[in-house]
């Protein structure tokens, strides 16, 4: 009993205390002066969209950023020669020639579904070009019981003719 209080304590400090999901301010590969000057471009632009100031602190968060991503690819590519073997010079070359594709799928919303499947988008798609008229449900549900009976029924009457023969 005690330790399920205890227990209860302690995750119910964990929930208000530690964060969950994604924290918006840490930015991986995103220097600290970068940071501060985006949110100052942040602030301009929440005041003022079509201020002057955003363009130039957008080119100098640019540097920024660009400048470490820059030093580490130079840095890359002097380790990569020849005489201590080809491969890490392979990997390099066809990371670059194999640029991995992103899924753009959008889900796209048909009536009350949503969906993001392509072959599920096409037949929603091509239902708004063609006619469906409404079924009669009861109709199907009849039409539907009496064509199971009627193998039950073929039966019945092929047994009463082989009585009739014999």
């Amino acid at each position: 009993m005690r330790g399920r209080n205890i227990r209860r304590i302690i995750n119910a400090a964990a929930a208000r205390f530690i964060p969950a999901g994604r924290i918006a301010k840490i930015r991986p590969g995103f220097p600290a002066e970068a940071a501060g000057l985006a949110d100052e471009r942040d602030r301009i632009r929440q005041s003022n969209p079509g201020d002057p100031r955003i363009r130039d602190l957008n080119k100098d968060i640019n540097q920024l950023v660009n400048e470490p991503k820059r030093k580490t690819w130079n840095e890359h590519l002097k380790t990569c020669n020849l005489s201590s073997g080809a491969s890490k010079l392979w990997t390099t070359v066809k990371s670059l020639s194999h640029v991995a594709k992103r899924k753009d799928n959008v889900a796209l919303t048909f009536g009350d579904t949503t969906t993001s499947d392509p072959r599920t988008c096409a037949c929603f798609f091509s239902r708004q070009f063609i006619a469906h008229p409404e079924r009669d449900k009861a109709r199907r549900s009849v039409l539907r019981k009496a064509h199971k009976l009627r193998p039950e029924t073929h039966q019945r009457a092929l047994h009463q003719k082989r009585r009739r023969q014999l």
